[in-house]
């Protein structure tokens, strides 16, 4: 019985994993293509319109993920900014630090 549930334990912990690694890639693909959507709309918009425009898409687009990984204050807002940068970088414009 204690290996039964042992292995139970193991899958069960496995398992978890995964969603949990499905959730986070999920989530940070709908930042991505919801910041990808904002620049194609609106280039010039600025940081916090795309922002914001990102975080909704990923709030309408991947709900569950969100649920399951429950980001802290800024952690959607650290990860829009990371896609900002590299969409904005492989654009050619440099943005400050501070944005």
């Amino acid at each position: 019985m204690l290996i039964i549930n042992r292995g139970a334990g193991a899958v069960e912990a496995f398992t978890g994993i995964r969603i949990e690694a499905a959730a986070r890639e999920a989530l940070h693909s709908a930042i991505k293509s919801g910041v990808e959507a904002a620049l194609l709309e609106g280039p010039n918009a600025g940081f916090e319109v795309i922002k914001a425009h990102a975080i909704y898409h990923a709030q309408q687009s991947v709900p569950d993920a969100i649920k399951r990984l429950v980001p802290g204050d800024g952690v959607l807002d650290r990860i829009a900014l990371r896609y900002y940068r590299e969409a904005m970088a492989r654009a050619g414009v440099q943005i400050p630090e501070a944005a």
